[in-house]
């Protein structure tokens, strides 16, 4: 429905029951209040749930606009961005206020964060959007020296060294003490 079908000022939900054929079930609620006045429509690009690995710098970009009557001027609008779990406490050092941006590693891997923007048009009136951020995993970056492929002969000490391996979500370090084990396997290709 769209809110022009409710009544101005009241509270509603919206509850959604799923079932499937394994017995699987889920259950979800929606509040909406509707307001007596236009708020500010609010979205967060790149979608409510996004991904990024710990080494990226974290964008996050709010795109707001207040509607207003036809030939009205366009009203300035205030963005703050928050943390919404309260447990951690990130400055963005974006100056443009739509962005909040941090730098890399800034955030945890395996770490799922949420970020909320208000937006307050000059007449107070307030609306928000919110993106699930989940830091996931960079692949490791395997790096073998002496490792190409060579014919050697049947009495040459073949040396193969991995330690420079590096794992993109720990920092400044790499190999054994960035916490990589190496499990090295040689199987016989021919004949």
């Amino acid at each position: 429905p769209t809110a022009q079908m409710l009544v101005a000022g009241a509270e509603y939900f919206w509850r959604l029951e799923l079932l499937n054929f394994l017995g699987g079930y889920g259950l979800s609620r929606k509040d909406v209040i509707v307001r007596d006045s236009p708020l500010p429509v609010v979205q967060v690009i790149g979608g409510s749930f996004q991904k990024i690995t710990r080494p990226t710098e974290l964008t996050l970009f709010a795109s707001a606009y207040a509607p207003t009557c036809v030939g009205a001027p366009s009203r300035r609008l205030l963005y703050a961005w928050e943390e919404s779990s309260g447990r951690f406490n990130f400055t963005s050092f974006s100056k443009d206020p739509r962005f909040f941006k941090l730098k890399p590693y800034a955030l945890d891997t395996l770490e799922k964060y949420v970020y909320s923007v208000m937006v307050t048009d000059k007449d107070g009136r307030t609306n928000f959007a919110v993106v699930n951020l989940e830091i996931v995993p960079s692949d490791l970056i395997v790096k073998i020296a002496g490792g190409s492929s060579r014919v050697v002969g049947e009495d040459a000490v073949i040396t193969l060294d991995a330690s420079s391996s590096e794992d993109p979500d720990v920092q400044l370090v790499r190999g054994e003490e960035a916490g990589i084990t190496f499990k090295w396997e040689c199987m016989q290709t021919s004949p």
